[in-house]
């Protein structure tokens, strides 16, 4: 059979793109992990279709060209799947055309998506006949791309095929290889099994396809052995009582004016009647500058002493230096809990504006309330609870960067992240961004208490479980407990660089032994 058809090469193309949509079902909210293993398995396949028989070789269209084209369609259709919720910030809160919106969610997730063609170009140039190499580089190449877009442009470290195991067998391994790990192990199934598939019965006997399902059984089989809570342990038999607001207040009238005096009343007066030793309010809580609300958080943090409790708040900030005014997106401690934070990670467009002079003012998307603020300062202070307890918090976007979470995570005695998802609305955002906290839970080996405008709200043990979680759009309180945990996870020891200097280590090998290779045989060809 040859696919000499145009529309046949189409319908490649689209089985691609709806493999890269299947993902999304291995990720939240429905968290089928098997859904992601079958995608990279059609993705594999199809990326092996030039190599074989099943296409034939035509001179518009080579093998590592139509592998750009698949790789392209799967990776937009990945991201169209599982970021399309970027269009509701715009239209429902930026003011945005819905067919503008179209267009500018598909140019973002296209942009994205083409990030991981020069990775395909590369998996090509080292492709070998060999299936253990073939599939080790396809792991490679993936992890790196994933890595790739952790940084690049200030990074969108998003639908990592690992977090799809955060419930699934691979899940043990969180503490040892971080989520980029996870992926590693994801590709390189999937691969290996396309490998042995093609491979064919005569194949099946040769030692490369045997020691490559031995290698399958043993990374399958590791986890049921791995504890990945050995590492760490609770500091005391005393649990830390947590109280978490979720205000479920509508974007627009957060920032309305008028709503200023009963939104500060009813988040001063549900922490002080709650009793918990430490409250958290969620991101930007208080819709004011840190420098008018100055006089008032001091009394109140006065009052808090007297009852004997702590609160965490979010609050924007503004300062001055010189003839320059920077605004933050900044965390403060009240009462027995002493500590300022500055969001670092900020989210482009939503809260800094790239090429701000060029694009400010040309709809109404790129002048949202709050997309003027600065990155905070790298090193930090951590925050000091009872003078007893530490913990640094991450401000929404940041607690989905694994290397950021990593280097500071195994000095706190929890983790904190806080986050305001109201821009997402009612889509499978919100759900993602807690599936994402999970993890990094899991890897550090920390409980992790969540607190947020709108949803998802919830306090997260060690093992990654959520614990307690309130219903998303409703006001509540969610109280509850946790330990600080003492201990060093792998990750949390050494960060999350190990599956990315083994990846890095593969493609400088197989780079090596093809070079080998290519002279022998070209050696072999001069002689005879």
């Amino acid at each position: 059979m040859q696919l000499k058809s145009p529309v046949l090469h189409l319908c490649l193309f689209l089985l691609a793109f709806l493999s890269g949509g299947l993902i999304i079902l291995g990720l939240a909210p429905l968290s089928f992990w098997p859904a992601s293993i079958v995608a990279l398995l059609i993705f594999c396949f199809s990326l092996s279709l030039p190599q074989s028989t099943l296409l034939i070789k035509q001179p518009w269209l080579s093998p590592i060209g139509i592998n750009k084209k698949l790789a392209f369609a799967f990776s937009f259709g990945l991201l169209l799947g599982g970021c399309h919720w970027v269009y509701v910030s715009m239209v429902k809160f930026g003011g945005t055309p819905i067919w503008l919106a179209v267009i500018l969610t598909a140019i973002f997730c296209g942009f994205i998506a083409s990030l991981l063609l020069p990775f395909i170009w590369l998996e090509q140039k080292l492709a070998t006949p060999n299936v253990i190499s073939r599939s080790f580089v396809l792991a490679a190449i993936w992890v790196l791309c994933e890595w790739f877009r952790s940084w690049f442009l200030t990074g969108f470290p998003w639908l990592y095929i690992g977090y799809s195991h955060i419930d699934g067998p691979l899940a043990n391994y969180a503490p040892y290889i971080s989520v980029y790990g996870i992926s590693f192990i994801c590709a390189f199934t999937a691969m290996a099994v396309v490998q042995l598939t093609l491979a064919g019965r005569k194949l099946l006997a040769h030692h490369q396809t045997r020691v490559l399902i031995l290698l399958l059984g043993f990374i399958w089989l590791l986890p049921l052995k791995l504890d990945p809570l050995q590492y760490t342990e609770n500091k005391g038999d005393d649990p830390i009582t947590v109280a978490l607001i979720q205000p479920n207040l509508d974007i627009f009238d957060k920032w309305n004016p008028e709503f200023l005096g009963s939104i500060k009343h009813y988040l001063k007066s549900v922490t002080i009647s709650n009793g918990a030793e430490l409250t958290i309010w969620p991101e930007t809580a208080v819709p004011e500058l840190y420098h008018r609300a100055f006089d008032e958080l001091y009394a109140y943090s006065r009052e808090l002493k007297e009852v004997n409790q702590a609160v965490i708040l979010g609050i924007p900030s503004l300062w001055h230096s010189g003839s320059y005014s920077y605004y933050y997106n900044t965390m403060i401690g009240s009462g027995h809990a002493e500590g300022m934070y500055h969001k670092q990670k900020l989210v482009p467009f939503g809260e800094f504006i790239p090429f701000d002079e060029q694009l400010r003012g040309l709809i109404q998307f790129f002048d949202l309330p709050m997309s003027e603020f600065r990155p905070g300062p790298q090193k930090q202070t951590m925050f000091t609870i009872f003078d007893k307890y530490q913990t640094q918090p991450y401000i929404c976007y940041e607690v989905v960067y694994p290397e950021f979470v990593a280097n500071t995570a195994g000095a706190q005695d929890f983790l904190l992240t806080v986050s305001n998802d109201a821009w997402f609305g009612h889509s499978i955002g919100p759900a993602q961004h807690l599936e994402i906290a999970r993890m990094r839970a899991l890897e550090t080996g920390r409980y992790l208490i969540r607190a947020t405008n709108t949803g998802m709200t919830a306090i997260i043990g060690p093992d990654g479980k959520v614990i307690e979680q309130l219903e998303s759009f409703k006001q509540g309180l969610l109280n509850g407990k946790v330990y600080a945990r003492k201990g060093y996870t792998p990750v949390a020891q050494y960060g999350t660089l190990a599956p990315i200097l083994f990846s890095f280590f593969i493609l400088v090998f197989v780079t090596i032994l093809n070079s080998l290779a290519g002279r022998h045989k070209k050696r072999h060809s001069t002689l005879s």
